[in-house]
């Protein structure tokens, strides 16, 4: 998910391609793993969250929005990304087991044994595998720099059962195992 928001308790959920047809509907890149959100009725705000659009149809990537009837109305909205709020979006997207939203897992603290490696800064995707972007620790990297390695600044550490041991978002910790070989190979 295209981690671009433009208020704190704001998702960046989806961008608007390119007009399709005559009658106002647009191809829908969706970047959030909740497809189901995008309903008849469902509002979003666009770019610059003053501005609200409702949906007015949607179905296999092409969406219509109420009020955009032609396709000169649709190429103003082309390229424009589509906002929900958080709480909105934990309402309507249905999480399963050891599922989370970005934005709870953004800001976790990564922790192996009982050594803060860093915190989590962005989450990319990569061959459909998401990477946690983490920001290493600096009391960290002075450490290592004491022994003569140098540590990164970032590193991107795979969210996979592998390293991800325990997600705990109510302290903002994910306990984690063989992540700081990562850390130290990046």
């Amino acid at each position: 998910m295209l981690n671009k928001n433009i208020d704190d308790n704001l998702v960046c959920v989806a961008k608007i391609g390119k007009s399709v047809g005559l009658d106002g509907k647009l191809k829908l890149n969706i970047l959030s793993d909740f497809e189901e959100q995008f309903k008849k009725g469902s509002e979003y705000f666009l770019d610059n969250a003053n501005a609200k659009i409702t949906i007015k149809s949607y179905k296999n990537g092409r969406v219509a929005f109420e009020g955009i009837d032609n396709v000169e109305d649709a190429k103003t909205l082309t390229n424009k990304l589509l906002y929900v709020d958080k709480q909105s979006s934990a309402k309507y997207c249905n999480l399963g087991k050891n599922e989370f939203f970005y934005f709870d897992i953004i800001g976790c603290a990564i922790i192996e044994n009982t050594q803060t490696l860093g915190k989590i800064t962005d989450i990319n995707r990569y061959a459909n595998i998401d990477y946690l972007s983490i920001q290493t620790d600096q009391e960290l990297i002075g450490e290592y720099a004491k022994q003569g390695i140098k540590a990164p600044s970032i590193f991107l550490l795979p969210y996979q059962d592998k390293y991800i041991k325990k997600v705990d978002i109510s302290t903002k910790q994910i306990k984690v195992e063989n992540a700081k070989e990562v850390l130290l190979n990046s």
